[in-house]
């Protein structure tokens, strides 16, 4: 049997390096150092922190705790806008 998996709808967030500059980080995105980065913004995913990168959008996973990072390409390939319905 072939099935497709029922996604929920989630809050996505397009970070921003101003949102860095200006001290307005969302709450799940922290700053760390990463070696020859010097201190970049961080989420913490399934796999350990990941760097987010202008541009990237972040979804959150549905444990609350994780989130994913996705380049704009990527991210477009996968979620699409939904309008009024239930936010998890």
């Amino acid at each position: 049997m072939r099935v497709r998996l029922k996604s929920p709808v989630v809050e996505a967030i397009q970070y921003r390096d101003k949102m860095l500059q200006e001290d307005n980080l969302p709450p799940h995105v922290f700053v760390m150092p990463w070696m020859s980065q010097g201190m970049r913004p961080t989420i913490n995913t399934w796999f350990g922190q990941a760097m987010v990168e202008d541009g990237d959008w972040i979804v959150p996973d549905l444990d609350g705790v994780h989130h994913h990072r996705f380049k704009p390409k990527d991210f477009a390939k996968h979620y699409e806008p939904v309008e009024d319905e239930f936010v998890i």
